[in-house]
């Protein structure tokens, strides 16, 4: 290739090794951060390193890079047209922005109004050819055509909407959930946990023109768009909807301006630096991005204008590096952001232990206002080897709300028929309907999410109670009296869809009542001792029992030191130790239950750990029992050790 035809491309060419500047704004991060960190992200910048010296190394032009793997890409593309179970739509790029390239391929794992979960889980070829965020340029130079990836989200990386701590408790849940995996959760080393928050998915990738200026990549999960300006954004969408009037840009307009608007931001140099990082990895960054004009559950008040948080990056490729499939290692890139001025996720990196780790679940599972978290799982040489959303139940229980209010307003306001009916409903029908179909949905959540029957009612009754404020409040009792009231019928019902966390707060204010639901797990919270199934008891041998603590007892674990030690934690919001004499054989097979014969001593701890304000709601032994892990409904968790001693 000559040094002319390499100045006559239309994109910079690519480079086997990371620029000066973008390797000393990375050296910069390192006397910042502990050992732990340091180590991860050392792990995320090899891998980074090794992509690139493999995907580009040889290659003096774009063209030569990618024309490796054309063929592959555009059977991509050709194999996603086929499924019936994959969609691919077709987007004009506009005319200037680089020569030859006029159409990309957005391709979307489901069909219109139907989720994904159920293809993933029986396509292995979906699983690892097709992230959510999947997005291919077709690019004409001369006589030649080229198929190459402008952008790669993660994999999907849970099987159900709401598997995550579910699933895990049957057989055939850990079979689903491990084909997500690469490796057995059990195999991890680490964990890192990360809050997840509750926006819209955004995707940024970025190309370097032959004249040095660069063209972002930008758009929501299934929705794409190529643009310099804001004004790029609005054109594109444009031109969509002339192209297609099926095919909406709505939230994929706000994610892809609100992203650009977040690169806009930065200073000249950190934005310089962060287009020549992704330009050079050729790698998809991932945000959730949130919206003040487009909330799902959680109230985002505190916001005044859209905001990306970034959560993780992919490479674009079709044949993984070794270490990647998944994603790239995260920290090195968490801190990368963070140092340029870009939100991310809160994270924690810590050694993984399975006792901890459910802890950790049981506190995401209870958190109040707050969607959940998601865990990457790392094994001893810091691949991350699976990935798991764990929602709490408070969210999964809006969430349900909000759907079922979603479906009401369109019934009541709808002069149609639904689906199967020969004539619309009447306004007592259709919230009759509604109240019934709330009913039907919590007794499912008790199901799958486990939790009493309490839990599940008082939420159900929270959700009947919203429906009926927004029949006599909002919907004027489904009979709208002149096109002023229908127009606040649709306003209502809009609210309900895009800004439900302010309707939902409306209403709690009005209503006189709160979200704060104790969660309470279906068995009795009032017993220390229950006998677990599979677990037999020998003639003689009696349930041990004993009293200590002034309110319910939530959580019980054994602590494993040289006496033998079980702890408990109440909503009187201590920690008691009893100290217990235990046949061997019981313990061993029985771990949550406690037997003795008829004089067994147990007696307790000489000191009652106090430290949290509110109720104790987990408790798990860290490592080989010398530290206890507790989390409480104050917020915090603690980690105790001195008074195990």
């Amino acid at each position: 290739m000559t040094v002319e035809s390499v100045l006559l491309s239309a994109f910079a060419p690519p480079s086997a090794c990371l620029s000066d500047k973008v390797r000393n704004f990375l050296d910069e991060l390192e006397p910042l951060q502990d050992a732990n960190r340091l180590m991860h992200m050392r792990t995320g910048r090899r891998q980074l390193e090794t992509f690139l010296k493999k995907q580009h190394e040889g290659s003096a032009t774009f063209e030569q890079e990618i024309k490796r793997d054309s063929l592959q890409w555009k059977e991509h593309v050709d194999k996603a047209r086929q499924d019936k179970d994959i969609r691919v739509q077709d987007r004009q790029v506009l005319p200037g922005l680089l020569p030859g390239l006029k159409l990309m391929h957005d391709i979307k794992v489901g069909r219109p109004g139907k989720p994904d979960d159920a293809v993933y889980l029986k396509s292995a070829y979906a699983r690892q050819w097709l992230p959510r965020g999947n997005c291919i340029a077709e690019w004409q130079v001369e006589d030649t055509t080229y198929f190459f990836p402008l952008v790669r989200g993660y994999r999907k990386f849970t099987g159900q909407e709401d598997d995550g701590e579910l699933k895990q408790a049957t057989k055939s849940g850990e079979i689903e959930l491990s084909k997500f995996f690469i490796k057995p959760q059990t195999q991890s080393k680490w964990v890192i946990s990360t809050s997840k928050e509750n926006g819209e998915a955004g995707h940024l990738a970025v190309l370097k023109r032959s004249d040095g200026e660069f063209v972002y990549v930008l758009g929501s999960k299934n929705t794409h768009v190529l643009a310099r300006t804001i004004n790029d954004i609005e054109c594109a969408t444009e031109n969509q909807k002339k192209t297609d009037v099926s095919d909406t840009f709505f939230a994929p307009t706000i994610v892809a301006a609100a992203i650009l608007r977040m690169v806009i931001g930065l200073s000249s140099h950190n934005r310089n630096v962060l287009c020549e990082f992704l330009w050079q990895t050729r790698a998809t960054a991932s945000f959730e991005v949130l919206c003040p004009s487009h909330q799902h559950v959680q109230l985002l008040d505190y916001l005044s204008e859209d905001t990306p948080v970034f959560y993780g990056l992919s490479l674009m490729t079709f044949d993984c590096l070794e270490g990647t499939e998944i994603c790239v290692s995260p920290v090195l890139l968490y801190e990368f952001m963070r140092k340029l001025g870009i939100h991310t996720v809160t994270y924690e990196v810590v050694a993984f232990n399975a006792d901890a780790f459910e802890a950790t679940l049981e506190l995401s599972k209870g958190a109040y206002q707050h969607e959940g978290d998601v865990y990457l799982f790392l094994d001893e040489a810091g691949t991350v080897i699976g990935m798991q959303k764990h929602k709490s139940v408070w969210y999964v229980c809006l969430r349900a709300i909000r759907e079922k209010a979603k479906t009401f307003c369109r019934a009541l306001n709808s002069r149609k028929p639904l689906k199967g009916r020969s004539k619309p409903m009447s306004p007592k029908e259709a919230l009759d309907t509604a109240k019934e179909s709330m009913q039907k949905r919590f007794q499912a959540i008790a199901r799958f999410v486990r939790i009493s029957d309490e839990t599940s009612n008082a939420f159900k009754a929270l959700g009947q109670q919203f429906i009926e404020y927004l029949f006599e409040n909002e919907l004027f009792r489904g009979v709208a009296a002149g096109k002023e009231e229908e127009q606040k019928c649709k306003q209502a019902a809009k609210d309900v869809a895009y800004r439900f966390p302010v309707v939902w707060k409306r209403f709690l204010q009005e209503a006189g009542v709160n979200d704060a639901i104790s969660i309470k797990h279906p068995l009795s919270d009032t017993q220390i001792v229950q006998n677990p199934p599979n677990c037999g008891i020998s003639d003689g041998v009696e349930p041990l029992s004993f009293k200590g603590h002034s309110q319910n007892i939530k959580f019980v674990t054994f602590v494993v030191t040289d006496n033998e030690l079980l702890a408990s934690g109440s909503s009187d919001a201590t920690i008691k130790l009893w100290l217990i004499e235990l046949l061997d054989a019981q313990q061993e097979s029985c771990k949550k239950a406690i037997y003795k014969i008829a004089g067994t001593v147990c007696r307790q701890w000489t000191q009652t750990m106090l430290g949290h304000s509110s109720k104790i709601w987990y408790l798990a032994a860290i490592a080989s029992g010398e530290s206890l892990y507790s989390g409480s409904g104050d917020g915090t968790t603690k980690i105790w050790t001195s008074e195990l001693r």
